[in-house]
């Protein structure tokens, strides 16, 4: 973890972090008890607007979730010419699952649009979890699995906007 305040500021951190993780996707479902043993896994990162937090085609081996501020996520054309904007995240969203779920490179780009924080759950650290707490490991997968769906949805919606009407 970054954390560079004195320990009464530590425990007001880390009571704020866990009722904003009561409160997530993520860890809907997971008891505030469990969530106090998962959060010495999570790390915490701060971004200025402008920094690159990841990097499209480098290895995907974190889940971050947005607590202040926002990003852009953006993919490469397949042309060369250029970065397609996908689309802009806010607080509370995730971004990084694909990579860590499947073991592969990042799907996309990811920088800040302004001053960012994030909670960091690496790849190692969910393994820990799955370690010590399986029954909040699988809360997590059911949690990843119902929002990467959702995802999908949205975005097979959008696909069909842009799609041409088919003669069928």
């Amino acid at each position: 973890m970054y954390l560079t305040s004195n320990p009464p500021s530590l425990m007001s951190f880390e009571s704020d972090t866990i009722k904003f993780l009561e409160s997530h996707h993520l860890f809907h479902g997971i008891p505030s008890k469990d969530l106090a043993i998962v959060f010495p896994f999570l790390g915490s990162e701060q971004f200025e607007a402008g920094d690159r937090i990841t990097e499209e085609a480098t290895p995907g081996d974190a889940i971050y979730v947005i607590t202040e501020g926002s990003v852009a996520l953006t993919k490469r054309k397949p042309d060369g010419s250029g970065s397609a904007f996908l689309e802009k995240l806010g607080k509370g969203a995730t971004f990084g699952e694909l990579g860590l779920l499947e073991g592969s490179e990042r799907s996309a780009s990811v920088t800040a649009v302004e001053r960012t924080e994030t909670l960091v759950l690496t790849d190692q650290a969910f393994r820990d979890v799955f370690a010590f707490r399986p029954e909040t490991y699988r809360m997590m997968m059911v949690n990843l699995a119902r929002d990467l769906s959702r995802r999908l949805r949205a975005a097979n919606a959008r696909i069909s906007e842009l799609a041409p009407v088919s003669g069928r």
